[in-house]
């Protein structure tokens, strides 16, 4: 599939090693075998650059798991290699290694890598978390990937015992290859934000390009990369199901001050645009939310196609239900509300008129501010 997805993108010369002789059970020997196969490919290489005059900067090696770690140990033998891909590199037996045992930023002129598995406890998971190139990519935090069923038994009906407890153990791990693939030829960029960890990421504190600036997770990485000498984690949310990369976008809503009292409750946009117009989408992630006048909160929200130039935002929430909010109509107020589009960088603001805005309405805000 990635081959059919190059080769319908440009004429590019694909060549895909097989080594599933070697990359067999025990793990411990397809391991040890990962320099052997790292080797070959080396030697391969080299011999186009020296009879055919190959460009080692032309080249780009993508490797899966142990082939990511395969694909590492090749550039260190290939002087100026163009760029190294690693797809959720293996992380048993090579975690806590030294650099010079494990794919590394110094094995390419470029290196990228997506974490789909790095478990929220390394040692359960068949990926890594450990940063392995110039740009480190972490989709939905590099764990738990939208559309990998945790619970087994969905799988099993679906797919049989023996595959379905396959597909469960490798879903996240095998997610890094889907992510790529698609990149190849979507319109949409799979745009990525730099961060520090997850946990800033979610806090809403990455939402911007900052000074590094953006990046795009996949096969166009190396059109946004880290400025020289610098290592970037980037961060990303993805859909459960293809086409995976959402257009993201920032929903700031700035509350009005009183007379209303502060609230919790669940709240959702709708954005309409001059190409789409989005379905309802929950904003924190569909959790409950404080409202407080004079507030101003901020939410990311992605969406699967490109809604063009936004021209209205609808606005809604609903209470969370309580003893004190049972039989009561509470409600807020709007002053305004920005839409930063992150892919044209486009940002469209709309006032409102303080409306109050009681739970369970609809607000619809036309009037740019």
């Amino acid at each position: 599939e990635m081959a059919e997805e190059f080769l319908r993108y440009a004429d590019f010369n694909v060549i895909i090693v097989d080594w599933s002789l070697g990359n067999k059970l025990p793990i411990f020997q397809a391991v040890a075998n990962t320099r052997l196969v790292g080797a070959q490919v080396a030697l391969l290489v080299n011999y186009l650059i020296e009879t055919i005059d190959l460009k080692a900067d032309d080249v780009h090696i993508i490797g899966q798991s142990l082939g990511a770690q395969i694909a590492g140990y090749a550039g260190e033998r290939i002087a100026g290699l163009g760029r190294i891909t690693a797809l959720d590199a293996a992380g048993p037996y090579f975690r806590d290694t030294p650099r010079r045992v494990r794919l590394d930023e110094n094995d390419a002129k470029f290196v990228d890598a997506i974490h789909t598995d790095i478990g929220r406890i390394d040692l359960i998971s068949l990926g890594t978390s450990t940063p392995s190139g110039h740009a480190d990519f972490f989709p939905n935090g590099g764990h738990d990937q939208p559309g990998c069923v945790t619970s087994l038994l969905p799988l099993i009906a679906e797919n049989g015992l023996f595959e379905g407890v396959g597909e469960s153990l490798v879903c996240n791990h095998m997610r890094a290859i889907r992510y790529f693939n698609e990149s190849i030829n979507s319109p949409c960029q799979f745009l990525s934000f730099p961060c520090a960890s997850e946990e800033l990421f979610h806090a809403g504190l990455c939402q911007s390009c900052g000074d590094v600036g953006c990046s795009r997770l996949g096969f166009h990485a190396d059109k946004n990369k880290p400025p020289p000498g610098q290592t970037v984690k980037y961060f990303l949310e993805t859909a459960a199901q293809p086409p995976f990369c959402q257009y993201p976008y920032t929903v700031i809503v700035k509350f009005a001050t009183g007379p209303w009292r502060t609230v919790s409750g669940h709240a959702s946009v709708l954005l309409s645009g001059d190409k789409f117009k989005s379905s309802w989408v929950s904003l924190n992630g569909g959790e409950a939310r404080t409202f407080a006048p004079g507030q101003t909160s901020s939410f990311r929200v992605g969406l699967s196609r490109d809604v063009g130039n936004v021209i209205a935002v609808s606005f809604k929430w609903q209470k969370s239900l309580s003893l004190g909010t049972l039989f009561s109509s509470p409600s807020v107020s709007i002053e305004r509300i920005t839409v930063y589009a992150h892919e044209s960088g486009l940002r469209f603001q709309f006032c409102s008129k303080g409306q109050s805005l009681e739970s369970g309405s609809v607000i619809t805000l036309f009037q740019t501010c």
